[in-house]
């Protein structure tokens, strides 16, 4: 059975040419805006999977981006395991509207069974204020 072994969301997701390695910038768990809507420039999500032998190499999931129970945005992700056991999915959102406060959910999914999700908070806004100042 095929598993999702890790969902992020971060600002910047980053992948190192010599080594391959992952690395996130500003991981997202909490938002509070100075004001509502929120506009997020980016949003970049990893999502990682494993399959056992006999598993199929290509498969299609549903990933969902929901802000409560409104559905913001839809999209398919193939998964295409090329022989390996392993497979990484980098996507990165460009604009993304949050219109109110509450749980932005990323939900990966086959069909209609929830492999994973992810959670941000997004808080009420608070007042603007300086937060240094120079003489």
């Amino acid at each position: 059975m095929i598993k999702l072994r890790m969902l992020l969301c971060a600002d910047a997701l980053i992948r190192d040419a010599e080594s391959n390695n992952m690395s996130a910038i500003t991981i997202y768990e909490e938002l509070t805006p100075i004001g509502l809507p929120l506009f997020l420039p980016r949003l970049s999500i990893l999502s990682v999977y494993e399959r056992e032998e006999g598993d199929l190499a290509e498969v299609i999931y549903d990933l969902r981006v929901k802000l409560d129970e409104e559905i913001l945005l839809t999209q398919q992700i193939p998964v295409n395991f090329q022989g390996k056991f392993r497979f990484r999915n980098l996507m990165v959102l460009a604009g993304l509207p949050v219109a109110h406060p509450g749980k932005l959910i990323i939900q990966i999914s086959n069909g209609e069974d929830t492999m994973g999700e992810y959670s941000i908070t997004i808080n009420q806004p608070v007042a603007p204020r300086v937060v240094s100042t120079t003489t």
